[in-house]
């Protein structure tokens, strides 16, 4: 790269450029969209530190990185701690809000749903809580790409192990689309999304009936 393309640059860093995705996140960087970068759009926190002796009965929920699947959080089998509201309001999970696992070896994101009663986050999860400009579910559909994964692998602290801070997540850019925009791409996502969980469904769903005809008929 040439020096005057670094000029052309104002947010850069030799660790990305030097990553083995560096061809995606120079690409990304030198693109023409516009960008913000995440504090600049969203509020961003990590969860409360809990031990497994504090998981018991109680009116608070947990969300832990066992509960992301798939690209959702699933609500019904959350831990609970027995807490005062008050005290754990601070850790308090919103619907619509961009959770990511920060620990563990696979880069996991979910948009939060509505819930009933209060949800926290474990400390093994970052919230991110947009609040104008970038909706929840485009920023998901970014960070788990190719070039969002990259920029999450750049700025992990573990080697096989991901650990992420979340002032480093802070400093993520995404594009700068309008609203009108981020709304195309996410229609188009969940639409061809449950398209695809469709045809699994129908497929499974086929070769289970084929596969218990065939074994009674075997013999």
């Amino acid at each position: 790269m040439q020096s005057d393309q670094f000029r052309q640059m104002d947010n850069w860093r030799i660790d990305m450029l030097l990553d083995e995705d560096q061809d995606t996140l120079r690409s990304f960087q030198q693109a023409a969209v516009p960008k913000v970068k995440l504090r600049d759009v969203a509020d961003i926190f990590r969860g409360k530190s809990i031990l497994k002796q504090d998981l018991k009965a109680g009116p608070i929920k947990v969300l832990n990185i066992s509960n992301l699947e798939d690209g959702e959080a699933i609500l019904d089998q959350l831990e609970t701690i027995d807490e005062e509201e008050r005290k754990v309001k601070r850790y308090e999970i919103l619907p619509d809000d961009l959770v990511m696992a920060c620990r563990g070896t696979v880069n996991k994101l979910a948009v939060f749903p509505k819930s009933e009663g209060i949800v926290i986050a474990s400390a093994n999860i970052i919230v991110i809580r947009f609040r104008s400009t970038i909706l929840s579910h485009f920023a998901k559909i970014f960070l788990e790409s190719p070039t969002g994964s990259a920029l999450i692998q750049s700025i992990q602290r573990g080697t096989t192990v991901m650990n992420l801070n979340p002032a480093d997540v802070a400093e993520i850019e995404i594009p700068l689309l309008t609203k009108e925009e981020q709304l195309v791409r996410i229609n188009k996502y969940l639409d061809e999304k449950e398209r695809y969980q469709t045809i699994i469904r129908d497929a499974t769903s086929r070769w289970e009936q084929v596969k218990n005809q065939l074994y009674s008929d075997i013999y």
